[in-house]
């Protein structure tokens, strides 16, 4: 996958999933990249999605691009089912949705053992742990997740560490069988 988007092995690659749309608020994520990309040059963003969901906004965020002058930087390859593929690809995963009472991307994510660096809005503030498996902003601070982008993209050692204690923690908490049990008691 990163041969195909034209990421070599020693730049660092972020990954943000969800169709292209005004909830997913990629245009935060753009402010991201660009806080990012004019420090470290090296680091690409990867937007997997639909970009039919929504015209506008796709073009809102194309346009914010262009003007950022960072279009070099971002890749947007649209739909796939192969999202395992483009998940193991990537080296820190980043959310910047306004709404998302469960993010199963967040969860996608911790289970292929990337840092999740993200804004702490609904199920996500219950899903990742600051500082232990990623690190997590008020909406709208897009500096304090550059901050974070920009310490993980140095600090392999630090992408790991993170990675495996997400993993850990979808492994203890978000399986389908515990998922459903909790589901079972709630109904009970």
């Amino acid at each position: 996958v990163r041969h195909e988007l034209g990421v070599a092995n020693d730049q660092i690659l972020v990954m943000n999933l969800g169709h292209i749309n005004s909830r997913k608020n990629q245009l935060g994520a753009i402010s991201v990249a660009a806080q990012v990309v004019h420090q470290k040059p090296q680091v690409k963003f990867c937007f997997l999605g639909r970009l039919d969901h929504s015209p506008e906004y796709a073009q809102q965020v194309k346009a914010e691009i262009a003007g950022q002058s960072i279009a070099g930087n971002i890749l947007m390859p649209g739909f796939t089912t192969s999202i395992p593929a483009y998940l193991a690809a990537a080296d820190i995963y980043l959310h910047t949705a306004n709404i998302d009472p469960h993010p199963r991307s967040v969860i996608e994510a911790m289970a292929a053992r990337l840092p999740v660096v993200a804004f702490s809005t609904d199920g996500v503030s219950e899903t990742v742990v600051h500082e232990e498996t990623g690190y997590l902003a008020q909406e709208g601070q897009v500096d304090v997740l550059a901050r974070a982008i920009l310490e993980l993209a140095q600090a392999n050692h630090l992408r790991q560490e993170m990675g495996a204690r997400g993993r850990a923690r979808v492994e203890q908490h978000f399986t389908a069988e515990l998922t459903a049990h909790k589901i079972r008691q709630l109904i009970d």
